[in-house]
């Protein structure tokens, strides 16, 4: 399976570009929209866990995240 990321600015394209995908679409593809919201929620929840991790003495080091 080959993972591709697609950041794109201008939300017109992004829509031609998801549409064009919708028409391919089929088993083998799967597309997902990431708002900007749902990435800075993924990032709090790296950090609690970072933090989990080291209460919990799981690690010594802090990851890096995002």
């Amino acid at each position: 399976m080959t993972l591709i990321n697609v950041q794109v600015a201008d939300n017109n394209i992004a829509e031609k570009i998801l549409w064009m995908l919708s028409h391919f679409k089929n088993d083998g593809v799967t597309i997902e929209k990431k708002e900007e919201n749902q990435k800075l929620k993924d990032i709090e929840k790296d950090i609690l866990c970072a933090f989990d991790d080291i209460e919990q003495g799981r690690t010594r080091s802090v990851r890096k995240i995002a």
